[in-house]
């Protein structure tokens, strides 16, 4: 799964929530398992092109909200996903909430907010709009796009987390690259 932890860039969000946001994507879409084995942060850092500190934070994230398990000498696994509870529930009802009023506000129609939930809905899930999976291809295109765009960046020393820290990112982890990831 070479590519799978190609990031955007989201102008204006910090990079570790981008990468909390990526790695649960890669779980909803199904790509990500309970049980599958994520990069080391030292190698996770290489391929997005961030500072280590910054994969650590993701990861630490991820781990606070039960996604992920980290087990000294062994590696960081995707958890099982427990059901979510009504103050979860609670709490995205109050973000929709917070969506609704500003659609509402600027005019958006009811109809035309749905359809925009159900189309980022289909997103999320690596749907195309029709509802069918995306054609496999799709993402490897904007994979390969992204990498370009990044080794360019890099050859100009434009690339994030050019700040290197020594090589220490705090991975008890053995260092080696995942599995299939």
């Amino acid at each position: 799964m070479n590519g799978v932890f190609d990031l955007q860039g989201e102008p204006g969000v910090p990079v570790y929530e981008q990468l909390v946001r990526h790695i649960k994507g890669l779980i909803v879409k199904g790509l990500l398992r309970p049980g599958d084995r994520l990069p080391s942060v030292r190698d996770l850092s290489a391929q997005v092109l961030a500072n280590p500190n910054t994969v650590m934070k993701a990861y630490q994230e991820l781990e606070r909200q039960g996604v992920i398990a980290t087990y000294p000498g062994k590696g960081t696994f995707v958890a099982e996903r427990p059901p979510a509870g009504e103050e979860r529930m609670q709490k995205l009802r109050s973000r929709l909430d917070v969506l609704v009023l500003e659609a509402a506000f600027w005019g958006v129609e009811e109809a035309a907010f749905q359809r925009w939930v159900a189309e980022a809905y289909r997103r999320v899930r690596g749907m195309a709009p029709d509802g069918r999976p995306e054609p496999a291809g799709a993402a490897a295109t904007s994979d390969r796009e992204g990498k370009a765009g990044r080794a360019e960046k890099a050859a100009r020393g434009e690339a994030r987390g050019a700040e290197a820290d020594g090589g220490r990112d705090g991975d008890a982890g053995s260092g080696r690259r995942s599995e299939g990831l």
